[in-house]
């Protein structure tokens, strides 16, 4: 339904129906307090109940024929009062989310050359901004060095000066299918700067035969040499080439013959990428193997899993990376120590790492006790201890939070865990944040996320996850973005929507695994009870304390009068309900991370705008 709203300005609501500042002020406060909620709309009426500071008062507003009235029961003496600027600031915010939703239908995706052409200008800009130092090569053609501002060291190679292609030891190089990144631009400029490349390209050779994965053909083994190949290296290669660019995966175990005769001729260059592809290859043949041979042993849990439970953990077992994203309440976490406790005897894992946020520390420590018999360490203390824990704990489970992983990933590189557990993975859906990027720099074996928020409604997020998991399943970046997403026709950074979601479900079918409620009924109990641990905000904090200060000498008299029992109850009362939020107490603030956390269960990890969904809250 697309809104044409009678005032399509906010100047022209404050103007034409507000009038005064002041009101339009305290409108806007009740609205940033989320004081005023829409109650019912019947097509062109609106009702609203809005909260005051001593009295709640409701407000209608009808825009039929496109002209806008509105009644407010406060019997205000002023055209406007500040309950009805607050229901027509809300309504205006309606309104505008409306217009941006079907501006988002007119979105369109990038084709092919225009995403490619828009990436290489971003790598262009980055190389002109960020501070890059060259060590060259004695060879124009030879292995140069980078070192970047964070004392980076990445290799370089530049193959073509004409067509600006190469090879990057880098992170970004060797998923971006380019051929190039920021790196290469940059070394080439600074070569073209520093040397005379158009005579250096004519008179000296290139110096080896490189067998590298060609970004420009899905990462497929290949090599490339300028000139003629002597009679040894021209035989090798056409014993396995076999005439070919390039050698497919059915052909790797005849492969591995080749490396072991190329290692032999000091000619012949291969990059440390050809043999993680044939190993990760092999690697996948064996956890098949494995998944036939091996039956877990879930007796091992003191628990009975439910069978989709069970199903969960399979699907996990025999695979370096997955994700269970089963709805909020199916179990996750009890899945998740089932799937590292299994590692550690099929694998020889020594330790799991669990990642979580602050507050859900304690509560897999105790849901660890509690299924294993086994006791987890919380890393916690000052980063001398931190440290120690994570080089001298002998507990198979380690249990952090984001923001500590953030500050002692260096320890965590020194001593690397075998399995990391990510819970509320969402904490990483950010590409480009730090507690990213540290929790992406920590060495691996194998990955668990667990979620409960679906991923297909959030692609960018999704890709962040699966990049923790394995970087070359949905890379790069700006082919999964053109592949599936539409962009504003205005503002090209900006993601209006998604398409070829099925197609994408079905590629990520062997790394994801998602159960709903409504799919496993019949083997959950009546009731399931689970509690959420909330942290308080600072605010609230401050606040608790000083009522737990003031009710400390009333708890300790000896005798206590009728008065003092009713403050007693009071100040707990208080202390319950600053917990909810601050504004119950100073009807000013509203701090409520426990609001916030419940917006988070309804609308991502149960996802109740979708049809169908129905939730009963109750609220003492």
């Amino acid at each position: 339904m697309q809104f044409t709203p009678p005032f399509p300005k906010l100047h022209d609501l404050k103007q034409e129906y507000i009038r005064s500042n002041i009101t339009y002020q305290r409108g806007r406060q009740l609205l940033d307090m989320e004081m005023c909620t829409i109650t019912s709309q019947d097509k062109d009426s609106y009702q609203f109940a809005v909260e005051d500071r001593f009295e709640d008062y409701n407000v209608s507003v009808d825009l039929k024929d496109h002209t806008l009235s509105h009644t407010c029961n406060c019997a205000s003496l002023l055209r406007c009062c500040h309950h009805a600027a607050a229901a027509l600031l809300l309504l205006d915010e309606k309104f505008q989310e409306e217009s941006e939703k079907t501006v988002s239908e007119q979105g369109e995706p990038y084709t092919r050359e225009e995403m490619i052409k828009r990436v290489l200008r971003e790598r262009e800009e980055r190389a002109d901004q960020e501070t890059f130092r060259m060590v060259p090569a004695d060879n124009i053609f030879g292995i140069h060095q980078i070192i970047t501002s964070a004392h980076r060291r990445y290799e370089i190679t530049i193959r073509d000066f004409v067509h600006k292609n190469g090879y990057c030891s880098c992170p970004d190089y060797q998923t971006n299918k380019l051929a190039t990144c920021k790196h290469l631009i940059f070394a080439l400029r600074d070569l073209r700067r520093q040397f005379p490349v158009g005579k250096l390209t004519d008179t000296q050779p290139y110096p080896f035969v490189e067998i590298y994965c060609d970004p420009l053909n899905d990462y497929h083994i290949t090599y490339f040499y300028k000139g003629n190949l002597n009679l040894q290296v021209a035989s090798l290669l056409e014993k396995y080439f076999q005439g070919d660019r390039y050698i497919l995966p059915e052909r790797y175990p005849q492969f591995l013959n080749f490396l072991r005769e190329a290692g032999e001729i000091k000619k012949i260059l291969v990059r440390p990428e050809v043999t993680h592809r044939i190993d990760k290859h092999f690697e996948q043949q064996q956890f098949a193997r494995l998944a036939e041979s091996i039956t877990p042993d879930f007796g091992k849990i003191k628990t009975t899993l439910f069978d989709y439970q069970k199903e969960g953990v399979r699907f996990s077992l025999f695979k370096p990376g997955t994700i269970i994203a089963d709805e909020m309440g199916l179990g996750k976490t009890i899945q998740a120590i089932t799937v590292a406790l299994l590692k550690r005897d099929i694998f020889g894992f020594r330790r799991t790492l669990v990642i979580c946020p602050a507050s859900l520390k304690e509560q897999w420590k105790k849901e660890i006790a509690r299924f294993t018999g086994e006791q987890a360490v919380v890393i916690d203390g000052p980063r001398d201890e931190r440290t120690r824990l994570y080089r001298e704990s002998e507990h198979y489970f380690l249990i952090a939070n984001y923001e500590a992983v953030m500050r002692d990933v260096t320890a965590l590189m020194q001593h690397p865990p075998d399995m990391i557990i990510l819970d509320e993975a969402q904490r990483i859906k950010n590409y480009e944040t730090k507690t990213s990027y540290a929790v992406k720099a920590i060495p691996k074996k194998h990955c668990l996320v667990i979620t409960g928020t679906p991923l297909e409604n959030r692609l960018i997020d999704l890709y962040s996850i699966m990049n923790f998991i394995d970087p070359e399943i949905l890379a790069p970046l700006w082919e999964f973005s053109m592949n599936h997403c539409y962009f504003d026709k205005s503002k090209k950074n900006k993601i209006t929507g998604y398409y070829h979601l099925q197609q994408l479900k079905e590629r990520l079918a062997p790394w994801v695994i998602r159960r709903e409620k409504k799919e496993v009924l019949d083997q959950l109990p009546d009731v399931q009870e689970m509690n959420v641990p909330i942290t308080l905000h600072p605010a609230q904090q401050e606040i608790h304390a000083g009522m737990a200060r003031s009710l400390a000498p009333i708890i300790t008299k000896k005798h206590k009068t009728i008065y003092d029992m009713q403050r007693i109850q009071q100040i707990l009362t208080s202390m319950r309900m600053v917990c909810d939020s601050t504004f119950l107490i100073d009807k000013e603030s509203n701090y409520s991370p426990k609001l916030e956390e419940l917006e988070e269960i309804l609308l991502e990890k149960l996802d109740i705008q979708q049809p169908g969904k129905k939730v009963i809250i109750f609220s003492e």
